[in-house]
């Protein structure tokens, strides 16, 4: 008799289980948490992260951060989907739930963590999977990193970009849909993260 997801059962600390939000993502991940978990030094909510193998995790981890993929995106790239040149990376990755997106990604090499994506890159054999990784493998590297789910990483990716794109919305949504392979804004409305902060900026310009 199957007893169902044992992950499901446990809860986070904000109030998430396991492959299931109890409440949407409402915090963002900064660059410097980034840097942080990747130096192993403790977030600024207080959460220590933890590498189990260290380039692999610290890779996985730092390309969900740059790409705000789905979980299991990564994990479908080969060794030659990716091309590293001395500025940039370009990574072929596939939009799963139909998505479709406009080309190949490209992150800059200065980004923080990127010298762990190349370093395990390097590291693949030709014709491998750059990330060979079982979906709870995928979901507890991230987990164990951030304390937090991988999709929260999406979350924090869109509304990042949303913030701090330049153009009117339609334009800025238009960016972010072909990045993402997401198919619609009514999808992309889902994703933005709902913060009290963006309730305070919009009280301090009411007269």
């Amino acid at each position: 008799m199957s007893h169902g997801n044992p992950h499901r059962k446990k809860m986070h600390n904000d109030g998430r289980f396991y492959g299931k939000y109890k409440v949407k993502p409402n915090s963002q991940v900064s660059v410097e948490d980034l840097r942080r978990a990747l130096n192993g030094e403790k977030l600024s909510d207080g959460y220590e992260p933890k590498f189990v193998k260290p380039t692999r995790d610290k890779s996985f981890f730092t390309v969900s951060y740059w790409l705000g993929s789905r979980k299991l995106e990564p994990t479908k790239v080969f060794k030659e989907d990716v091309v590293v040149t001395s500025t940039h990376i370009h990574v072929k990755i596939p939009a799963f739930k139909h998505g479709e997106r406009a080309g190949v990604l490209k992150i800059r090499r200065s980004n923080v963590g990127i010298e762990w994506v190349v370093k395990q890159w390097e590291r693949t054999k030709k014709g491998r999977l750059v990330w060979n990784l079982s979906p709870s493998t995928a979901y507890r590297i991230i987990v164990r990193a951030l304390g937090k789910c991988p999709h929260w990483l999406r979350h924090n990716w869109i509304t990042t970009k949303q913030q701090s794109l330049h153009g009117e919305p339609s334009e800025v949504d238009r960016k972010i849909m072909a990045w993402t392979g997401i198919k619609n804004r009514a999808t992309l409305d889902n994703y933005r993260m709902k913060m009290e902060k963006d309730i305070d900026e919009i009280a301090e310009l009411e007269v």
